[in-house]
């Protein structure tokens, strides 16, 4: 990597989005043509499957400034992800 690349990047764990589901951001990342930090998170899976696959086949990518913004519910400002535990064991 450049050393011109600065990525920023949450801490690795679980996250509820505003809406409720729980998400697993597992890395950062440098977006090669916007050079944007981006934040890459998974669902966390929670039901009968969830034992051998907990983490789902898919991965988004958010821009990190909007990951860690707020959004208005209600006429509130709310965080769009809150953190909950570094320990994703804990939320199976």
């Amino acid at each position: 990597m450049p050393s011109n690349i600065s990525i920023q990047t949450v801490q690795r764990g679980v996250y509820r989005h505003y809406k409720g589901q729980q998400y697993v951001v597992i890395g950062g990342a440098f977006h090669t043509e916007t050079q944007e930090s981006m934040v890459l998170y998974t669902p966390l899976r929670q039901g009968p499957d969830s034992q051998s696959d907990p983490y789902g086949a898919i991965v988004f990518a958010r821009p990190y400034a909007m990951f860690v913004g707020s959004v208005i519910v209600n006429g509130e400002s709310v965080p769009r992800f809150m953190f909950i535990s570094p320990q994703i064991e804990s939320q199976l």
